[in-house]
């Protein structure tokens, strides 16, 4: 009887220690993929934060990008007006150049003639508005596509956020019509469009710039006695200025869309974003945490809390920048602008502002993630 009792206590302490150990590694499983659970969900938010915040910047970089190609668009069609007016004004004076002179004669000894007039045959002025009529469709493409594109980046500027959009500006007509001529080198010299080598040896027909200024030398004819006034004229070289296309111009608007390099702080500053407190919550990884949120005693530390299932332990800072950005010091074909001390460290920097111009003619904006830090 006594050995059979100790059987009976022998028994209920190896189910009492069994019970023990089943309870410990019951909450030592739930504590483990408790833990697992929250380690998964916040990685996962982490890198929700990552996407969010990278797919607002970029949509920032790519309506930025939009305009440096409506940029360049800009410039090339008004270089197309402005070859158009250059290749009219030289056919122009191979035209009038060919004129037989008893036409030029009879025309100065008419009697109600003075040097003011024009020495041209009502022949010669048809042929002039033939060719004129002609490349003026072409010039005239080109001002509109280029109007078109300096308002459909008005249009874009308006979608991006005002911090940014602020410290855009559009050029005057004049500076675009100008930097466009300045782009242009072939055909404002020697040969010009066309090339007659035996004209060309008495007489200059293709025009050149000078500046903002297209203008035209005559040659071996410039310099003859103005006793020949069939030949000689004592008008200036200059055909037209750029520079007054503001005037000229006054109720039309052509130019290309920048920031003044004098305002790349403020700019830079502008391009600055971060992650927010939250992000959408993933059932995937919340089962367990709600679950054990019903039983009483988590229901007191608040597992299923908003901060718990949303919030992640990072800061994310991200920037939009462009290679172009960089210090002349210490110029590298990546950029230097790519960790967030390199913004917050500007004033150190001998910033080359050519090259800040230059990136809104280039499509490489980009956004990416400068600095990270956890959360105090």
């Amino acid at each position: 009887m006594f050995k059979s009792q100790k059987n009976k206590n022998q028994e209920g302490q190896a189910l009492v220690s069994g019970l023990i150990l089943l309870i410990f590694t019951l909450f030592f499983s739930i504590y483990f993929l408790f833990i697992s659970e929250s380690y998964s969900r916040n990685y996962s938010n982490i890198q929700k934060a990552r996407e969010s915040t990278l797919r607002e910047s970029s949509k920032i970089a790519n309506l930025i990008n939009q305009i440096t190609i409506n940029n360049q668009l800009i410039l090339q069609s008004i270089s197309v007006a402005e070859d158009a007016y250059a290749e009219a004004a030289e056919i122009g004076l191979y035209i009038s150049f060919n004129q037989p002179y008893w036409e030029s004669y009879g025309i100065l000894n008419q009697k109600n003639y003075s040097l003011n007039h024009l020495l041209l045959s009502d022949k010669t002025k048809n042929s002039l508005n033939l060719i004129y009529s002609s490349l003026l469709n072409k010039s005239a493409r080109g001002l509109f596509l280029a109007k078109s594109l300096s308002e459909k980046n008005k249009k874009i500027i308006e979608k991006i956020p005002n911090q940014i959009s602020i410290h855009f500006i559009r050029s005057s007509n004049a500076d675009v019509f100008c930097f466009s001529l300045e782009s242009r080198n072939k055909y404002y010299q020697k040969p010009g469009f066309h090339n007659i080598p035996i004209y060309e040896n008495l007489y200059h027909f293709y025009l050149e710039k000078k500046g903002c200024k297209l203008t035209q030398s005559r040659g071996l004819y410039g310099f003859l006695n103005s006793q020949l006034p069939l030949i000689f004229s004592s008008e200036s070289d200059d055909i037209l200025s750029y520079k007054s296309f503001n005037t000229i111009l006054n109720n039309d608007y052509y130019g290309i869309w920048y920031v003044d390099p004098n305002k790349y702080k403020e700019f830079f500053n502008s391009l600055y974003f971060h992650s927010g407190s939250f992000v959408e919550e993933n059932s995937k990884f919340t089962v367990i945490s709600k679950y054990l949120s019903k039983i009483p005693f988590f229901q007191n530390i608040k597992i299923d809390q908003k901060e718990i299932f949303s919030g992640f332990s990072k800061i994310i800072n991200v920037r939009v920048t462009h290679p172009y950005f960089y210090c002349q010091s210490n110029k590298n074909q990546f950029g230097d602008f790519i960790l967030e001390e390199d913004f917050l460290n500007i004033d150190q920097c001998a910033f080359n502002k050519n090259y800040f111009i230059k990136s809104f003619f280039y499509p490489n904006w980009i956004s990416l993630i400068s600095k990270e830090v956890d959360k105090k």
